[in-house]
């Protein structure tokens, strides 16, 4: 597990302790564990240009390779900058090289006040497992 570790914009003044941030957390479950090990070493890549993204305020990590799960939890200033860094490498590779790889995957979005930070992973997960209740 990596924890909790702040983004750039958690230093702004455009986050400021009463702002609202956009909170996500996804869930992605691996087709196999042998898929695990570039799984990691993507999400670490990921995790790594996160921590530097424009709009980001905070990200934190979790794999649990025995059950082919990883999942994220982060805060942003905004939709918009979840999106930016979604398009931008080395997370667009990711996605696309590890297509074949996933079994299922989740995104929650939800907003919460800056204040509230750092996200809690029992409220992340009790969102995602209710996301995949509803499919």
């Amino acid at each position: 597990m990596i924890p909790w570790t702040s983004g750039p914009a958690s230093r702004t003044a455009s986050a400021s302790a009463s702002a609202e941030v956009v909170i996500m957390a996804s869930r992605f479950e691996l087709t196999t564990v042998r898929a695990v090990p570039a799984f990691f070493v993507h999400s670490i890549r990921a995790w790594l240009q996160a921590r530097r993204a424009a709009g980001n305020v905070g990200v934190a990590l979790q794999a649990l390779p025995l059950k082919r799960e990883f999942w994220t939890l982060s805060a942003w200033e905004s939709k918009e900058a979840i999106y930016a860094y979604a398009r931008q490498e080395p997370h667009a590779t990711a996605q696309r090289s590890q297509a074949a790889s996933m079994r299922s995957s989740v995104f929650v979005f939800w907003e919460a006040p800056k204040a509230s930070l750092p996200a809690e992973w029992p409220e992340a997960r009790t969102r995602v497992h209710a996301r995949l209740a509803e499919r």
